[in-house]
């Protein structure tokens, strides 16, 4: 008998290293069953979060293929809420609702999971576990590792790169052959040209802070997006906006940004502004500290609109169903920034 019934490991795993599987085994010595819990799980591709939730399950199962097809494993997705209090709760959600259904189908049948001993477990010693103090309803497995000094991000950096450096002593075999495999892929090609760009505008820029301005334009129930077309975001979905010029206003930039890069006429738009939005999270872009200003225009179903063309840095440009839309389409918070408008928040 172990001393937990279920244990819960929180990671984005990307990649899965070694460090992360001595935690999994040793969680599993103390606990019947492991909830693996994948960070950033619907998010599109960037250099820090490069591998879909799909690709990351996969790891884990090639890894600890017994666990997870007799049940000690479970692997859940988990969105990336901007405030902590809204991560915790759809991670407790989960979590929650993933014990049940797993002991459901061991034939317990609970309405709650008061009567099972759960653990958080995790390797205590770095940095980006702070969440092992944010459940103290659950009790606590630090675990002490000799792999201590590996960290996912040194992995990514020696990895994307034009001749990549693979992490022979990092990873398991089969993860090993992932990466092999996934370097010959065009969404690797992608994410290094990405990575590139990146520092380009480090060094063009700094880090900033810049100030820009987007548009979301509501019109007869869809939404107004553009495909980014350069190295950075290419191919995600995103308001059309841009950098605010010198000397120029917030509202000004926003409908210079919508003429070249969707060829719309801001100021036929301009009574119809709704309302905007202050997009100011110090973590929002990879760029650099970035505060942008939303503009939100909502135009009556019987006026008409000139069809948008995409140009400057967008590839294309139309008017899309938002709730048809998954969150991995999109550029980086611009989905969370157009949930909230459409939301009145």
């Amino acid at each position: 008998m172990r001393d937990f019934h279920y244990g819960i490991y929180i990671g984005r795993f990307q990649p899965l290293h070694i460090g992360h599987e001595q935690v999994i085994r040793q969680a599993l010595e103390r606990c019947e069953t492991l909830i693996i819990i994948v960070g950033s799980s619907y998010m599109a591709r960037t250099p820090v979060n490069p591998f879909t939730f799909e690709e990351r399950a996969k790891m884990i199962q090639m890894a600890f293929m017994h666990e997870v097809f007799s049940g000690r494993i479970v692997i859940l997705p988990l969105y990336d809420y901007e405030h902590d209090y809204d991560w915790t709760a759809n991670l407790k959600k989960g979590v929650t609702e993933a014990i049940l259904d797993h002991a459901n189908k061991g034939g317990i049948r609970l309405h709650g999971i008061r009567d099972f001993k759960v653990a958080l477990t995790g390797y205590g010693k770095d940095s980006s576990s702070y969440y092992l103090d944010m459940f103290p309803e659950w009790d606590n497995i630090q675990i002490d590792t000799q792999h201590g000094t590996i960290n996912a991000s040194d992995i990514r950096y020696d990895y994307f790169r034009r001749l990549p450096r693979m992490p022979h002593d990092a990873v398991s075999p089969k993860t090993l052959q992932f990466l092999k495999d996934f370097s010959l892929s065009e969404p690797f090609k992608d994410l290094v040209a990405y990575k590139d760009a990146l520092s380009r505008d480090n060094i063009d820029y700094g880090q900033g802070p810049f100030l820009a301005a987007d548009v979301l334009i509501t019109w007869r129930g869809k939404i107004l997006l553009i495909t980014r077309g350069k190295e950075v975001g290419k191919g995600t979905l995103a308001m059309p906006g841009g950098f605010v010029e010198k000397g120029e206003r917030f509202l000004d930039a926003a409908i210079r940004e919508l003429k070249e890069e969707a060829n719309i006429d801001g100021q036929d738009i301009a009574d119809y502004l709704a309302g905007h939005l202050l997009a100011d999270n110090p973590k929002r872009s990879l760029r650099g500290r970035i505060v942008s200003m939303v503009f939100h225009f909502d135009i009556p179903a019987e006026v008409e609109v000139t069809t948008p063309t995409g140009g400057d840095d967008a590839s294309h440009a139309d008017w899309y169903d938002f709730e048809s839309l998954g969150t991995e389409l999109f550029y980086e918070d611009h989905h969370t920034l157009i949930t909230n408008i459409l939301a009145g928040e």
